[in-house]
């Protein structure tokens, strides 16, 4: 049993954005607003939160496992060492979304925005990232093995006024990427032991 019902959320508990720790497991949350939330440790999981606006929410050590995220905001975030396996995040909105050291194994994040998200050292094996922008995400030793790669956009190294480091350290080994997944110059998807899906 949940420590908190909706409308506990939206009468008593929301005004302290006190979350840390809670229980919320399969908590229909749909739409709220929940930004600048503490929800560092709380029990998420299966929690229904599509649609909902946790920007600027810090979710660090949350489990959000089979959490439906669909549609939601995760703008600047802070979701460090989070565990989202199997969670629902079509069409997500994570840009500058701090994800360090994130379990996203088998999430599926179709079409989400994750520009300039920090993904570095996270566990994202056999995730769905067909079709989101990568281009300035941060993918530093991060575990992208057996992920569906298709029309991806992935980052490429940036100015002399921001640098990014590309893929280097990233492991893509059994990623799957077809003729609209683009990236970086040099990079070469054969080496680094990815599979061509025609």
């Amino acid at each position: 049993m949940t420590d908190f019902t909706r409308d506990q959320i939206e009468k008593s508990v929301k005004p302290s954005r006190n979350f840390a720790g809670a229980n919320l497991a399969g908590i229909d949350l749909n739409e709220i607003d929940l930004s600048n939330a503490d929800l560092s440790n709380a029990d998420l999981t299966g929690a229904n939160l599509q649609g909902a606006n946790l920007s600027e929410a810090d979710l660090s050590k949350a489990n959000l496992s089979g959490a439906n995220l669909s549609g939601i905001d995760l703008s600047e975030a802070t979701r460090r060492a989070a565990k989202l396996r199997e969670a629902e995040l079509r069409r997500a909105y994570l840009y500058w979304a701090k994800l360090q050291n994130s379990y996203l194994m088998d999430a599926n994040l179709t079409a989400s925005e994750l520009r300039d998200c920090n993904l570095r050292g996270d566990n994202i094996w056999d995730a769905n990232l067909t079709g989101p922008s990568l281009r300035a995400a941060r993918l530093q030793k991060a575990k992208l093995g057996g992920a569906d790669l298709q029309g991806a956009d992935l980052p490429v190294p940036g100015g002399k006024d921001r640098p990014r480091a590309g893929l280097r350290e990233t492991n893509m080994r059994f990623a799957r990427y077809n003729v609209d997944t683009k990236f970086p110059k040099e990079f070469d998807p054969e080496e680094a032991g990815m599979v061509l899906l025609e």
